[in-house]
């Protein structure tokens, strides 16, 4: 073979290795930054969520774990339930819920997950009330990660209602994580939560909050600019990022953005107007959305095991009285699985308003036909049958049912 030649694919060689080395080089030194943030658990995440999605714990005669130590027999009646957290082999946590003859109980969370009641701290509740008692827990949560497994205490919320659901417990997530990233050449606080109250954040269900305006505030609301569900592509400005990698104890975050570029949309401003429908109130009575046309309607999904809504409840009443008889309306769509408390509810309370709800909880048609992920959850509608507020509340919310009030029932 000529010698010539072989130098020349000699160097040919060299040249095509040199070259592939440079642009790995250059591949390196030019890769975008890493776009990620270690998060820490916080407390409280009511503060800055605006809702939560109860987990309904049904409570049985036998423990769930049957070789769980029990603390010392007494007079009262024991009833069992567990919650499930965290990713590791035994992720059930075992509850105990004691009542005593005098209407008074007690409850025992195993909170180290060692399948014993008797070594968790004291039983009592924090908080008691004629109609709940509530008490925020501390479970060690475990994750495993491969071969490594971690412990991370994750505040859950327990409430027992004395006088509804009195079979089942509710638990709901208070805990979620927070950090700081940097996206866009700028620094954000974020937070992150796991909705469905099993301790994983990596899953569907859960959401991400970036304080995109530098206010120092985290604006939790489900329909706010800053709330982005799990999964959710996160929008700055003309840039796109999306959630690459996320540990399943929430404690680390990494983000990738995206090629594509967004141009951001006007504000939107038209109405969402309803379709005619029809559905049963809890009395069985024929309720016609249609009939309701020409008035001002506030449609308010709430549940009677919902807090935040109590809060709510006398001004509504109050709100009620004063605008009933003035082409107002109010139409309570209760999430309650027991229909028969929501009527004694209703009854007890003197809520005057229609109410619907047929037990289905989240399942309900009213649901679906609003998009409803969060409760207290409310819509003002206008004469006209377009939705025009969401989530209004106290003066607020009266100021615009003036508003709509004085509106005309006829199009423009």
């Amino acid at each position: 073979m000529d010698s010539r030649f072989l130098s020349n694919l000699l160097l040919l060689g060299v040249a095509l290795v040199i070259a592939l080395i440079a642009g790995a080089f250059w591949q390196i030194s030019h890769q975008a930054p890493a776009i990620e943030a270690s998060l820490t658990m916080e407390t409280d995440a009511m503060a800055v969520v605006n809702y939560y999605f109860p987990v309904r714990l049904p409570l049985q005669s036998a423990p769930l774990e049957s070789h769980l130590m029990l603390p010392p027999d007494t007079t009262g009646t024991r009833t069992f339930t567990g919650l499930y957290l965290g990713n590791a082999a035994d992720s059930l946590f075992s509850i105990m819920f004691q009542k005593f003859s005098d209407g008074s109980s007690q409850v025992y969370v195993d909170l180290n997950n060692n399948e014993d009641l008797t070594d968790d701290g004291e039983p009592d509740w924090e908080e008691q009330t004629q109609d709940y008692n509530s008490k925020e827990v501390l479970p060690e949560v475990a994750y495993r990660a491969g071969q490594e497994e971690t412990h991370v205490p994750y505040p859950v919320t327990l409430y027992y209602y004395s006088n509804k659901l009195s079979e089942v417990m509710v638990a709901y997530r208070n805990g979620y994580r927070r950090g700081e990233v940097s996206m866009a050449d700028t620094n954000f606080q974020i937070a992150l939560f796991d909705d469905d109250c099993n301790g994983l954040f990596n899953e569907d269900r859960g959401a991400l909050v970036i304080d995109l305006n530098h206010d120092g505030t985290l604006k939790g609301q489900s329909d706010s600019e800053e709330y982005f569900k799990m999964g959710q592509p996160v929008v700055i400005g003309r840039q796109v990022f999306r959630v690459e990698e996320l540990t399943a104890s929430g404690d680390y975050i990494r983000f990738t953005q995206q090629d594509s570029v967004v141009t951001p949309a006007a504000e939107v401003e038209a109405t969402t107007t309803l379709p005619p429908f029809r559905t049963l109130d809890i009395n069985g009575e024929v309720l016609d959305f249609g009939t309701l046309r020409g008035k001002v309607v506030l449609v308010d999904f709430w549940a009677t095991w919902c807090k935040p809504w109590e809060a709510r409840r006398d001004f509504l009443k109050g709100l009620y009285g004063r605008h009933a008889r003035a082409d107002f309306e109010i139409v309570g769509a209760s999430l309650d699985y027991d229909v028969g408390h929501l009527i004694e509810y209703v009854e007890e309370h003197k809520i005057k308003w229609p109410q619907v709800g047929d037990g289905t909880g989240w399942d309900m048609s009213l649901v679906h036909l609003f998009k409803v992920r969060s409760l207290p959850k409310s819509f003002l509608i206008d004469r006209m049958g377009s939705i025009r507020y969401k989530d209004l509340s106290g003066r607020n919310l009266e100021g615009k049912i003036y508003e709509l009030l004085a509106e005309s029932d006829e199009p423009d």
